[in-house]
């Protein structure tokens, strides 16, 4: 259960800064019996007496009248694609609102490394520190009834699933002395699937000549009156003419076709060689580049894809909506983790050279790398 936030005010480091200054006066003004010191003892003590009341007035009233929310645009991207954070305040009392200040965001992001459907950034926020944190981003003070969005850029660099925890701002004083709790900035998640990699074909035996049954539609692709019409996608390069889909020309001004979902039966099944301990890490970054090329494959051909991990991990990918997503997600997130000791039957593994030396002769296999 998350702790509730405490709304005591605490110093910033400017106002640790003058607390020292005003501390050295005193000391000194004591110790010499200048007089002349005291009206300055008195101006810098001064506002540190008035600071924390005015830091806790404001934070009380930005946590009654301010409502914040964060999100990811897009939620899933390729590795090196844009990815922007969005926080917005949305002020609902009449008058300006005050000014939240955050930590900036590119410090807390954390590569999840549990489960896919584990909560993202749940727990207590932290209420551990006795100092508002140092080198705060001050978001704009939305007007009466207003909303106002701060963006920042989200690294994409890497693959993996990166969550920012849910995180407290922070509401300062007038002087920036002191700081007290504001509004809690909700958790937000970010996707960042591999690229489609083209090194790998589907094979019987992981020897590169030739396709084999493994790669064949199991229900006759997409099109031709065998599947469910689920739907319509961009057009591309070798789609049938016939299944041209002449309305959205109208209505998009683009090409589109009629995307068929597979019949029942069994859908194509990929399994990912996830163990620990056996891979080196560019060969395994790039099996699971591969891994995403030939599952594009398939949906280019209308056909489902069952997803499966040595480690015990499955699920069955639809070729278009909601399949396309968690199929990246899963991609996204998988990590080399200790194997349930068995080799899914009927499927086709795809693994790395390292990695093939392990694994029974009588599997059916995509090797990648050396």
């Amino acid at each position: 259960m998350r702790r509730r936030v405490p709304s005591i005010p605490r110093p910033t480091g400017r106002g640790v800064g003058v607390a020292g200054v005003f501390l050295a006066l005193f000391v000194l003004s004591l110790a010499s019996g200048t007089a002349e010191l005291v009206p300055l003892t008195a101006a810098v003590g001064l506002p540190l007496l008035v600071a924390p009341v005015a830091a806790s007035v404001r934070a009380r009233r930005a946590r009654g009248d301010l409502a914040v929310d964060a999100s990811v645009s897009p939620p899933s991207s390729v590795v090196g694609g844009a990815v922007t954070l969005r926080i917005g305040v949305t002020n609902r009392s009449e008058g300006v609102g005050p000014a939240l200040a955050i930590e900036a965001p590119g410090r807390r992001w954390q590569r999840r490394t549990g489960e896919i459907g584990d909560p993202a950034g749940e727990g207590p926020v932290d209420t551990r520190s006795v100092m508002v944190p140092s080198g705060l981003i001050t978001l704009p003070a939305p007007g009466g009834r207003t909303r106002e969005v701060f963006a920042g850029a989200v690294g994409s660099g890497r693959r993996g699933i990166f969550v920012l925890p849910a995180r407290r701002s922070w509401v300062l004083d007038p002087f920036g002395l002191f700081g007290a709790a504001g509004p809690v900035i909700p958790a937000v998640s970010a996707v960042v699937y591999p690229a489609a990699g083209t090194g790998a074909r589907w094979t019987a035996s992981g020897d590169g000549d030739g396709e084999t049954g493994a790669g064949e539609p199991a229900t006759g692709g997409s099109g031709g009156g065998l599947g469910e019409l689920v739907g319509i996608r961009p057009y591309v390069a070798g789609d049938r003419l016939s299944l041209l889909h002449w309305p959205a020309r109208a209505r998009y001004g683009a090409w589109f076709v009629r995307q068929f979902g597979t019949e029942e039966g069994e859908p194509t099944r990929l399994v990912l060689d996830d163990r620990a301990g056996v891979h080196r890490q560019a060969d395994f970054e790039k099996m699971v580049a591969d891994a995403h090329g030939l599952i594009e494959l398939c949906w280019g051909q209308g056909r489902a894809v069952e997803l499966w991990t040595l480690s015990g991990r499955a699920a069955t990918h639809g070729a278009v909506g909601p399949g396309v997503e968690e199929a990246r997600v899963l991609l996204a997130g998988v990590l080399p983790r200790a194997a349930g000791g068995r080799c899914v039957e009927g499927g086709t593994v795809i693994t790395t050279g390292t990695g093939a030396r392990s694994l029974p002769e009588s599997v059916e296999r995509i090797v990648v790398g050396p």
